[in-house]
């Protein structure tokens, strides 16, 4: 394997153009968790007793060049050894949408956040696969996507 020097950059990969964005004009301003709990309480409003949110934010602290590995090293290689999937959407709604889907991952995103690469080819492979995938920005727009997909 080709040694990469360190101006290495991967390709990048583009978010498909059909996995649209929903109330990016008007973004949440505020920490993503708030919009999160937020979230969490209209999907309970719906009635999307199957809906959940797919905790893998990881806030723990990662080990510098040369340090000896840290407790948040040991939990991340023991969550992903359990199976953690980096960039996988915040909602799974896993039931069928009105528009023939077998189900829907949505990723919430507040004010100045971004997609990871992580999470584009997640929503990409997930679209392939026949999900409704979208990109919400706030609760008005989530709220008005819950209703018009279920």
């Amino acid at each position: 394997m080709k040694k990469q020097s360190k101006f290495y950059k991967p390709e990048l990969t583009e978010l498909n153009p059909a996995i649209l964005h929903y109330g990016k004009e008007s973004s949440y301003v505020g920490k993503e968790t708030n919009f999160q709990k937020s979230s969490a309480a209209l999907v309970a409003y719906h009635g999307l007793a199957f809906a959940y949110h797919v905790p893998n934010e990881s806030r723990r602290q990662g080990r510098r060049k040369g340090e000896k590995a840290t407790s948040g090293d040991i939990e991340r290689m023991m969550l992903k050894a359990q199976g953690v999937l980096s960039g996988v959407a915040d909602w799974c709604v896993p039931y069928k949408t009105s528009y023939g889907h077998p189900g829907s991952y949505i990723e919430l995103k507040a004010h100045k956040g971004s997609l990871s690469q992580d999470q584009i080819k997640f929503l990409n492979a997930a679209f392939n696969q026949g999900y409704f995938c979208a990109v919400v920005w706030n609760l008005d727009s989530f709220e008005g996507l819950l209703k018009e997909l279920y």
